[in-house]
Parts: C-alpha cells; structure tokens; sequence
C-alpha cells in the first residue's frame, strides 16, 4: 500500500512516474487539487506577497489600475461587479494578486511544473497534491472556483484559485501538500499550446490590449527623450460648441447593437480542431489583382461563419517560407479573432482579412513595394486611434472615405466661426474635435476602419515580425478591433499642428485666432458665462496662429485689437483675474506666452501691460483700481449679452 502522508515529500526519477504517482492520489481520493511549480520553494507564495516592500507597493498599484480599468471601461462591461471575475483574468495575466492558481488536473500541473522560462531544464519540479476539505476548513484560505465567461486561459487549465486572507497563510500551504518531485523536462509546443491556446477569445483579446498599453507606457517612463509623447492629449475643445456644450454618446452609435458591447459566450473547446482553410498567392505584384483573388479565396469560408457561426482558421502558404507562412498565419487568425466577434458585415469582414493578407505576403515576395494602399484606395491620410482604455495606433485610410464619412449632425451646435472654418476645410474639426461620434457616421466609419485601417496597421507596424526571430511575436496584440468603442480618432498631425493637443485643461480655455470677427469673439466669450455663472472655474485665453510673427503677441496690432474687442463685448469677466504663480505676470520675451488672464488682456488692450508686469499692486493703486472698476462694467455687459441670447441654456428667472 503506497504512503499518502501530507505534508510528505515523495520523488521520482522521470515526470512520467511523477505524473502517474498523481493519478493515483486522484483516483484514490486523496487528492483533487493540484498546482505545479519549477522547483520546491520554502514557502509558496502568492504574487502579491513576494518580494521587498517596495516591490509588492508596486504590485498593488498594478493590480488596483488593472482592477480600475476593469470596473469602468465598457469593453469589460461583462465584468463589472464581479471583482473575484476581474482579479481572476488578472492574475492569469501575470498581474500579481493574493490568489494562487491551482487546477484540477494533474496533467496540467505537471505541464505547468515544466513549464520553466529558464534556459536550462536541469533540477527538480515539484507538484503540490492537495485536497479541497483540508484547504476549505482552513482559516488562512478561501477556495474561489469562477466560470468566467471568455477566459480561455481559465478554461483550458481547468484552473480555480487558492484565495490568502492574511500573510500569515504564507506559512501554512505548503505544509497541507503532499510534494511530489521529479526531474524537470522540456514541454513541447503542442503542450504549451495546451496551457495557453494560441486563438483569443473575445476577452482575451481585449486584455492582451491593455498589457501592450501597459508595457508600453512602462518604456516610456524610462525614455525620458521621448517622454513629449506621453503628454499629447486627445480631448475635444468644448469651444468649438456654442455654449460650450459638446454632444454625448448616444445609443445610436452602436447601431443598438448589444454586442459591440457583450460579446457571445465562447468555450476554448470552440476554438480547437475546428477546419483550416489554406490560402496562397503566387504574386502580389498587382495589389488590385492580389486583393480581388484573397477575396474570392476567403470569401466561402467568412461566408459560412457568419451563417453557422462554427469557429474557423486560416493558413497562409508563401512557397519556399515556411517560417514566414507560419508567422503570417497567425498574425492573420489573430486578426480573424479580433474582427469575428463584433457585428461587422460579411463584406467588409472578407475585404478585412483580403487586404490584411496582401499586407503580411506582399512584405514577402516584394520586399521594396510599400505602396499598396495607395494603390488599393487612392490618396490616403495618415490618422490616430485608440479604444477606450488602450494604446494608441497609427494608419492610413483613404482620405476621400475619411472625408464621406463625416456627418453634420452636430453642426448646428458648433459656433459660427467653427461652421465657417469647417465649411472651407473639411479635416478643420478634427484638430478640435476628438470624439468619433461627434464628427463621423457610425456606419461609415466602422466600415473605414476594419476595411482600411486595420489591414494598413497590421502592414504598417508589423510586417517586420515576419523577417525576425521573435517566436513570440510579442508586438501582436497591441491593435484593438472595435469600431464603436473608439476613444478618439484624429489625424496623424494632429501631435504637431493642433493648439490643444498639449493642454493640460481644454474646458478652461477660450482659443482666439486671427480671421476671427468680433462677433466671433463675442460668441466664445458668451459661451463660456453660463459655466461660470453655475459655479464653474474661470478661463484663461489662448491666442493661436502667430506662430509665423516673429514679435511678442502683445506687440501685434491684431492682438491688441482683439484683446480691446474681449473688453469691449465684457469677455474679461470669465477670466481667471491673476493666472499663474505671481500676479500680473508678464510672459517672457521670445518664450511660450502661455495663457492670458484678465488682467493680461486688459492691460494689453490699453497699453498698460509693461507698467504692472510683475509689480505689487499697491504700487500702481490707480492702474489697479481702473482694472477692477472695468471688470465690474464687463460683468455687468457679458451676463446682458448672454441673457439676450434666444438659447441662453440658464433656466431664466420667474
């Protein structure tokens, strides 16, 4: 009769007799929880619990932004209010949390026991055989058991975790095992592909984006000549808006379609041993020739999915490159993975997959030819994505689609100066105006991006992972698939040319430019009084489009004549009176202006600015005492200006 002591150690000499040894403590009721690990610590920790102090501070700041982010971005809106769900996918994601992973299974325990990033497979594994009533009845542990919807990775490990209430639990665990130990071998990558399957579910596919995101943000905390890019901000300038009132998300965005949103439940069993459809293209020579012929080569296969819904795969054949078919393929079922879940139609799906196909073979057979895009789509326009909660990418799309994508169903909202502008220049708004739904149809522009810029992108940042070494292919999952949940969409030079994209605060600030009349002035000013009227903080005052002028701004004449108009029409009296540190400040000669308050344009609108920069008050008392006599006439102007207006949006007294 074998010893089946807890708390025992047992070794064997291959994974084999150790793996056997296991299946007996199964079928013998002895044990029916397992957890496997490279070798035999002293004390079997959970992630969050290793390390110095420091680093588990660390740690629980990761684990919280995951958590955050989980609760509130509607991507993860499956999710949300279900912590234990949340900290599950996290700590399948490598996050650190106070669970331990364990599995039902003493096949994948030992698969996990040899499943060592070391370069050497030298030493001994250990599997941890436990069961369920001694670790039930424990006060140090909770055993939590989660079915959550879309986790592969859950799924296929036949994994539950393992919850420490207390640190002091650090010490128990390993006593309650029975320890089985054995040489470690090599897995093989059909056996890796057990652990972690190589399809992405729709949730996965979503987590994947917020590990790229959160990698990449880590290397820029570390390059700091780069660190300018971390500080572009995509918010949408409510001063292009009369009243200041910028559209919200509708429902009708998402075409009332829920499953933008909630993606169908998918068990990892879907997405093994389903048909592989094989493409292959002798030439890309002719990009128009090569797209129609992947199109008619995929169309049967997406045709049929959308019918029946059964899980497919694709392969791609590039004779005489094997490695680089392997790795195409893989980018390409990554792509079908992230397009099949949401409710795109069939045909742009096909014309999808057709053009991210050219995009991963034409790199191969025409290594020189760049130009496929252009050739596909006409004149393309280089732009900015990102979803809500993700990294930011960069593509090319067609720009006269780009342009017909644009609706005006907000434009009777903009101001008049905003109409005029985007009237001249189509593109003009989207240096202001950030938010999909304000600017484009829905329909147009899901259209654009999966048909377009999801192809381009994949072409664009990726086709290098075809030339090089990275098995990983680690750079694979950073592009997110989701039309409707798009953060912000602006163009490519929207980080050079905008006004706003370094601001730290666009609802604070009033923007005038040149070609503006006074009448337009007026409008910015009066349109900013209701948020000050109901409490709101004051504005400060940008003046953009001097960039050629070569003088200070206080020393243009068409400056000085629009800060004499802000007066005139009351516009001070939104301002914030003393911006900046000291009061009165004037901006440096030949530096960045900043941002003027009232103080800054009043006195530039009657020549006073030199007499009071950087001065105490007191000292010029008669200047001061003019200033606030004048801005008590302005209030009294703006609010009558404002009350005038047909529209004024402050629930008028009885």
């Amino acid at each position: 009769m074998k010893d089946y002591s807890m708390g025992a150690d047992y070794c064997f000499s291959s994974a084999a007799e150790a793996l056997s040894y296991c299946l007996d403590l199964e079928s013998s009721g002895r044990a029916d929880l397992f957890r496997g690990q490279s070798q035999d610590w002293p004390v079997i920790a959970p992630s969050l619990f290793r390390g110095q102090p420091d680093t588990q501070a660390k740690a629980r700041a990761l684990l919280k932004d995951f958590q955050e982010w989980g609760e509130t971005v509607p991507q993860m809106a499956t999710y949300h209010g279900s912590m234990k769900a949340i900290t599950a996918i996290a700590q399948h994601y490598g996050i650190p949390t106070a669970t331990l992973d364990l599995t039902t299974s003493p096949e994948i325990a030992e698969l996990f026991a040899c499943s060592t990033t070391d370069v050497t497979t030298s030493g001994n594994a250990v599997i941890y055989c436990f069961h369920s009533t001694d670790l039930r009845d424990s006060p140090y542990f909770s055993l939590v058991q989660l079915n959550v919807i879309n986790l592969w990775r859950l799924q296929a490990q036949q994994g539950l975790f393992l919850e420490f209430h207390d640190e002091a639990a650090l010490n128990e665990v390993r006593s309650m095992a029975i320890r089985v130990h054995f040489p470690r071998r090599s897995i093989t990558p059909a056996e890796t592909v057990r652990l972690y399957p190589v399809r992405k579910s729709a949730l996965e596919t979503v987590i994947d984006q917020w590990i790229y995101r959160h990698n990449v943000s880590q290397l820029f905390n570390q390059l700091s000549e780069i660190e300018y890019v971390t500080r572009i901000r995509r918010y949408t300038y409510p001063g292009m808006f009369r009243w200041r009132k910028v559209p919200q998300l509708e429902v009708s965005w998402l075409s009332h379609n829920p499953r933008w949103i909630f993606p169908s439940p998918e068990d990892v069993t879907f997405a093994t041993n389903c048909p592989i459809f094989e493409i292959s293209l002798i030439t890309a020579e002719d990009p128009e020739a090569a797209f129609a012929a992947l199109s008619e080569q995929l169309r049967p296969s997406i045709e049929a999915y959308a019918d029946t819904g059964a899980m497919i795969a694709f392969s791609i054949h590039i004779a005489g490159r094997k490695s680089q078919s392997a790795k195409a393929s893989l980018l390409l079922n990554r792509c079908w993975d992230g397009i099949r879940t949401h409710p795109y139609q069939t045909k742009s799906a096909v014309a999808c997959m057709a053009a991210t196909a050219l995009a991963l073979i034409r790199p191969v057979l025409h290594p020189n030819a760049n130009d496929w895009e252009e050739i596909l789509w006409g004149q393309t326009e280089a732009i900015d994505t990102a979803p809500i909660g993700g990294h930011l990418d960069s593509a090319s799309v067609s720009k006269s689609q780009l342009i017909a994508a644009r609706h005006t169903k907000y434009d009777e909202g903009l101001t008049a100066y905003a109409k005029r502008r985007s009237g001249d220049d189509p593109y003009y708004l989207m240096d202001y105006i950030v938010d999909p739904w304000i600017l484009f149809d829905f329909e147009g522009l899901s259209k654009l991006f999966i048909e377009q810029f999801v192809p381009s992108c994949i072409g664009a940042n990726w086709k290098d992972i075809l030339a090089n070494h990275d098995d990983e292919l680690s750079e694979l999952w950073g592009l997110s698939f989701n039309a409707a949940l798009l953060a912000f969409i602006t163009l490519f030079g929207f980080r050079f040319t905008s006004p706003i994209a370094s601001e730290p605060d666009v609802d604070h600030l009033i923007l005038i430019f040149p070609e503006m009349s006074e009448n337009d002035i007026e409008e910015a000013f009066v349109s900013a009084l209701p948020s000050v009227l109901e409490g709101g903080d004051p504005f400060t005052v940008r003046f953009g489009g001097y960039g050629q002028d070569a003088r200070e701004l206080w020393h243009i004449e068409t400056v000085i004549e629009q800060c004499r108009t802000i007066v005139r029409t009351g516009g001070i009296s939104v301002l914030e009176v003393f911006p900046g540190l000291r009061e009165a400040e004037l901006p440096k000669p030949g530096g960045n202006p900043g941002a003027f308050g009232a103080i800054h344009i009043w006195a530039i609108a009657t020549g006073q600015l030199n007499d009071i920069a950087g001065v105490d008050p007191r000292t010029n008392k008669h200047i001061f005492d003019q200033f606030w006599n004048d801005l008590a006439q302005c209030n009294s102007i703006l609010e009558a200006k404002g009350k005038s207006q047909p529209d004024w949006p402050i629930q008028r007294e009885a």
